[in-house]
């Protein structure tokens, strides 16, 4: 089942889908909420200047709210703010940018590499080991040119006409330079578009609850003709708008107790609030800053399902969902002979298990307790014996007087 609906205001949304499955009367309510953001964030740093492709594509359009950085004037607790963060040609990657950027990522970020022509491949592996990522190789100069485009790939959706197969002489980017990505084993890497040499032209990786993108040239007029591509813009623009739409996970009442505030920096001492109106719920919960983000903690405190909203002085944060466990809902039983293997290693020897199979069950109850009664095959047993009695009495009064 497809269900399509329209949001016309940004912002936190609060959903809810109700099933009516009679006679099952739980677990017919599930709660959701999702996040619509009025723009996007978006910051390029720079290794030399900034690139003017991308200041075409997020500069002009007042959706994004796009930032230039250099490498001296990086804002680190920026980050968790940006829904993308564009790596524009760095000759190489600091320590501290390293750990600044795995936390980024694993907290839901994207990250899209653009490498520089003269790049410190040591300190992009770097920060590729620190996630687990794939490796980059030296420079390769030798015309080369994008064959294959995984149109499935989200980085892609809408961008292509939907059931229709690329055509086969379609024009793809030219490369004259590029830095070969190895890629592990067991990488967890995609590979998005890939060249006639086998090597990836860009791939996805990721990490945590977020996404490193690869491109293996650089932007420079010499290095190839990506820049000027028609697939240059919606690369970018859909790495930026993937993730727009953030639908929080919800928790399970009585197992799931915390959940974390990521794009929002709260001060130790302010005061938060979760409450739900509708069930005339307010509590004070526990939180914990780690790293640039929140940890909140209800502990035992939420016991009915809804949507329900964190304050802090009176300003919506986030909404976060509560719901049953679902396992309730399963209605699938143990069989007879699976209850008794069951019973056998408890060494229950007062368990009885009944298998009625169709059967009255107050009959198989009073069977067990009673045990099986007999009487009616006695007064069957007794009327077959005097029917034989009868025949034989017959039988040998007729031979007597045969006699």
């Amino acid at each position: 089942m497809h269900l399509s609906f329209t949001i016309s205001q940004p912002g936190w949304q609060k959903a809810q889908i109700n099933i009516a499955d009679y006679p099952v009367s739980f677990d017919d309510n599930f709660y959701f909420n999702f996040n619509v953001r009025s723009g996007i964030n978006v910051t390029a740093i720079n290794g030399t200047q900034p690139a003017k492709e991308l200041l075409s594509i997020f500069g002009n359009d007042p959706y994004f709210n796009f930032r230039n950085s250099s490498m001296g004037q990086i804002d680190y607790s920026s980050f968790s703010g940006n829904q993308l963060i564009i790596l524009n040609q760095l000759p190489s990657f600091s320590s501290g940018l390293v750990q600044e950027l795995k936390k980024y990522v694993n907290g839901g970020g994207s990250v899209f590499i653009i490498p520089a022509e003269d790049a410190s491949l040591a300190t992009y592996n770097d920060f590729m080991s620190e996630i687990g990522g794939d490796t980059w190789n030296s420079k390769v100069t030798q015309e080369d040119k994008v064959s294959k485009i995984e149109a499935k790939h989200l980085l892609f959706a809408d961008v292509f006409e939907k059931g229709k197969a690329l055509p086969e002489n379609i024009d793809l980017p030219v490369v004259h330079r590029y830095f070969p990505i190895t890629l592990k084993s067991r990488s967890s890497g995609d590979v998005i578009m890939k060249m006639q040499s086998g090597n990836p032209f860009l791939i996805s990786q990721f990490y945590g609850k977020g996404t490193v993108y690869s491109l293996a040239t650089s932007l420079d007029d010499e290095a190839g003709s990506f820049p000027r591509h028609a697939l240059f813009v919606p690369v970018f623009l859909r790495a930026a708008l993937i993730g727009v739409t953030e639908i929080s996970r919800p928790l399970l009442i009585g197992r799931d107790h915390e959940f974390m505030i990521t794009d929002t920096l709260i001060a130790n001492d302010q005061v938060l609030h979760l409450e739900n109106k509708e069930l005339k719920f307010d509590v004070i919960p526990e939180s914990r800053l780690i790293g640039s983000s929140t940890q909140i903690s209800v502990h035992d405190q939420v016991q009915q399902a809804g949507n329900y909203d964190l304050l802090s002085t009176g300003n919506l944060l986030q909404v976060q969902s509560f719901n049953f466990d679902r396992h309730e809902s399963d209605l699938s039983v143990y069989s007879g002979s699976e209850l008794t293997e069951m019973t056998s290693k408890l060494n229950a020897a007062t368990v009885n298990v009944i298998e009625s199979e169709g059967k009255d069950l107050s009959h198989s109850i009073a069977q067990l307790n009673e045990g099986k009664r007999l009487w009616k095959y006695c007064i069957i047993l007794t009327l077959i014996f005097l029917g034989v009695e009868i025949v034989l009495i017959r039988f040998f009064q007729q031979s007597a007087k045969a006699k």
